[in-house]
């Protein structure tokens, strides 16, 4: 309430100066109880609260102004902040990784598959040159047949149907032999060579990359075996040495994206099997960064995962129709129907590149590539399935991890909704309530139900625990208590 009033001194009266000059300059305003009448003065109490509500506003003012771009950023726009400094970007990292150390792991493991390559392709060219010897001893079978012919030379037709009948027999009979053991040993020879870690030549395809190497190991032993015939060596040491030294990877490079693309198995812990390290500069790297890499993934794909749950449980609240699908098993289906509808877009990703590096050489049906989605989102990888280090290209690495990375989120985001279902609907843990009763702390209780009050519960807890310490920490444990009880 607000009234005139003369004004007074604590006593009761005041002067009629100090009164009049009161009168012009104050209004006074009366609140009052059963305590009594406070007089407070109201001009002076307005521009008080009108300095404290500018020093307010200037407060204010300055921390929004002492705030950087990035926080102004993120509280005008949450969602699209989040999803690219916690989604996107994590995703080009985890590329840039898988790219640093693949190179480095395939530069490590280059020249050892080159030298791999170089003696198979060695042994399949020295078992046709014994395949091409053998034949031509086959061609001399009819002195041995002459040899073996027991009947009159004077019988010249008898003598002429022994040796073509021999002579025909021995040799199909060891052609048809060299033939299928020279076959095998090709067909098991050529599977030692691989490109896992480099491409030769403009044509990504292994036909194509074998027929390259091929040719230049040929052209490179042709010229050795020359240069060694040149220095005066005999034909079968210098065909030897010309074996041992060939090359045919002149032509060939590092393979960058293959190695990106191992090492996105490591760090997702997919490990198809189709390829390893088998260096020790190789092996130490994977043992090393690729258990790091591991750790870093495991902590990005977590985190983009929460943020995604965030973002779409909120869509979901704010929207009263989809509300139902932010808890329960309702959000749990959800999330498994979103998953399993990813999974088929993997398997059409799938179909799609293989039919475009092959040409359609290399047909995929939807039950393999749906079978081959589901092992690598699931980091199962058994091996049956995987993608082609010879076909992979370095563009691929920017959609296909993409494609991995949202059925990991996915499948995150679906076991956490089905963890919340199994806490809510299982019988709770009683572990702490069983630890709590123990024998070994059962006498504390007791003590403290017959306590008279909150003091002596402390007391007993405090002898409690005393009582189990050497006597020099009993003995501090006393001083402490006396000193707080004289406090």
């Amino acid at each position: 309430r607000r009234q005139r009033q003369s004004p007074r001194s604590k006593f009761g009266m005041m002067t009629s100066g100090a009164a009049a000059d009161h009168h012009q300059h104050s209004v006074v305003t009366i609140a009052g109880g059963w305590q009594g009448l406070d007089i407070v003065h109201q001009g002076e109490d307005v521009e008080d609260q009108e300095n404290v509500i500018t020093d307010d506003a200037e407060i204010s003012e300055s921390k929004k102004n002492d705030k950087g771009f990035v926080d102004r950023l993120a509280e005008r726009y949450p969602r699209t902040f989040h999803v690219i400094l916690q989604v996107i970007l994590p995703l080009f990292f985890i590329i840039l990784i898988c790219f640093i150390c693949g190179y480095v792991l395939a530069h490590l493991e280059a020249y050892t598959e080159m030298q791999e390559n170089d003696s198979a392709l060695a042994a399949v060219v020295s078992r046709r040159e014994k395949v091409a010897r053998i034949a031509e001893a086959a061609k001399e079978a009819p002195s041995v047949c002459l040899d073996l012919y027991e009947g009159p030379l004077t019988n010249r037709t008898q003598l002429e149907e022994h040796m073509k009948e021999c002579g025909r027999n021995l040799l199909d009979f060891v052609l048809r032999i060299l033939e299928e053991v020279a076959k095998e040993s090709e067909f098991d020879v050529s599977e030692r060579i691989t490109f896992n870690w480099i491409f030769c030549g403009d044509d990504r395809s292994r036909d194509a990359q074998m027929s390259v190497v091929n040719e230049t190991w040929t052209l490179d032993m042709e010229e050795l075996s020359k240069s060694y015939l040149s220095l005066g060596l005999n034909k079968t040491e210098a065909q030897t040495r010309a074996f041992e030294e060939a090359s045919g990877h002149d032509s060939c490079r590092v393979n960058a994206a293959a190695g990106a693309l191992f090492w996105l198995t490591i760090a997702t812990t997919i490990g198809y099997g189709n390829t390893a390290p088998v260096t020790n500069g190789g092996r130490a790297l994977v043992y090393t960064l690729g258990f790091a890499s591991i750790l870093v993934f495991t902590a990005l794909i977590g985190k983009a995962g929460n943020v995604c749950i965030i973002i779409a449980d909120d869509f979901f609240q704010r929207c009263w129709v989809l509300k139902r699908l932010s808890k329960g098993v309702v959000a749990c289906l959800f999330w498994f129907t979103a998953l399993c509808l990813w999974l088929l877009v993997i398997a059409g990703v799938a179909i799609s590149y293989m039919n475009q590096r092959t040409g359609g050489s290399r047909s995929v049906t939807l039950n393999d590539a749906f079978w081959f989605s589901y092992i690598s989102v699931s980091t199962v990888g058994l091996g049956d399935f995987h993608v082609d280090p010879t076909l992979f290209l370095p563009r691929d690495m920017f959609y296909v991890p993409l494609c991995f990375l949202v059925g990991f989120v996915l499948l995150a985001n679906f076991l956490l909704k089905l963890s919340d279902i199994l806490i809510k609907y299982l019988p709770c843990d009683r572990l702490e309530e069983n630890l709590r009763q123990s024998p070994r702390d059962s006498h504390i209780p007791n003590a403290i139900e017959n306590a008279d009050d909150t003091r002596k519960a402390s007391q007993v807890v405090k002898y409690s625990n005393a009582s189990s310490l050497d006597p020099v920490a009993r003995c501090v444990s006393n001083r402490d208590e006396r000193s707080t009880m004289d406090y």
